[in-house]
Parts: C-alpha cells; sequence; structure tokens
C-alpha cells in the first residue's frame, strides 16, 4: 500500500489478487476492483460470460475423514509439526503451500470429520493430493488412538 502512493503509481496489486487504484484509494478495495472490471468490460462489448469462458477452472478436490472428536487438536497439531510446505497459512485451519498447488485442513465444527480441500494444477494432482492428506490423517488417528 506504501508503494501506491508513489508519484506516477497508477495501480498496485499483491500475489493473493488484492488491488489497488491509488487515484481512488490508496488501499485495497473490492468494491473499487468490481467498478473497474466492469468499467473495462462496458468499454470491451464483450459479456463477462465470454471473458470467463477462457479461463479453466481450478483443479479442486475434497475429502472428508471421520476423526473422533479427541483426536481433533492431535491431528491439526501434527500436520502442523510435519510441514514441509513452502508456505503454512493458518487462517482456516492448516493451509499448506507448494509450487504445485496447496492442501487446506479443518477440523469439521459440528461432526467428528476433518475437511480437506486441496487445489492441483490438474484434477488428477489435486486428487492424489487429497487421497495423500487423508492418509496422513488416518495415520495420525491411528497414532493418537493408540495412545
Amino acid at each position: 500500500m506504501a508503494a501506491s502512493r508513489a508519484p506516477g503509481i497508477t495501480f498496485a496489486g499483491n500475489p493473493e489478487g488484492g488491488f489497488i487504484f491509488p487515484e481512488f484509494l490508496p488501499a485495497f478495495d473490492a468494491v473499487s476492483s468490481l467498478v473497474r472490471l466492469l468499467s473495462l468490460l462496458s468499454v470491451s462489448g464483450r459479456p463477462l460470460s465470454s471473458s470467463l469462458a477462457g479461463i479453466d477452472p481450478p483443479a479442486m478436490a475434497h475429502r472428508e475423514v471421520t476423526t473422533p472428536f479427541e483426536a481433533k487438536g492431535a491431528v491439526m497439531r501434527t500436520l502442523l509439526e510435519r510441514a514441509v510446505a513452502s508456505e503454512v497459512v493458518l487462517v482456516d485451519g492448516v493451509k499448506l503451500v507448494d509450487e504445485e498447488g496447496w492442501a487446506l485442513v479443518v477440523p469439521d465444527a459440528e461432526g467428528p470429520a476433518t475437511l480437506v480441500t486441496t487445489q492441483g494444477k490438474t484434477p488428477a494432482e489435486a486428487e492424489l493430493r487429497a487421497e495423500s492428506m487423508a492418509g496422513q490423517i488416518a495415520s495420525i488417528i491411528a497414532g493418537a488412538e493408540e495412545r
């Protein structure tokens, strides 16, 4: 945000998808970004659907691993301890990010389950990542039950 205040800067962004239009507001603003997008679409004369048609949907996979309530903390703690990803994000759960994609593990707030969501470069890679993470969780649960 500080860099966007420099003279001559008309746009700034970050890798997470935040956009800054400093002539309007030198901070991230989703509404401003939406208005800019709509403005660009109106000038192009193309509907949003035709622009989106050229973008492949992300390759994602989901798993639900049955997890006893008393093992949820051990699962999350152990995954964090074992993390070898390039980046670990602890906002929604434990998100492990690397060059090939990511895996997000979240304990279900209501039921005896751990939820796994993954993204890969292809659907097969996302599925493989989800299966691997589900296997790790099952292994952690089995180890916790042995104690």
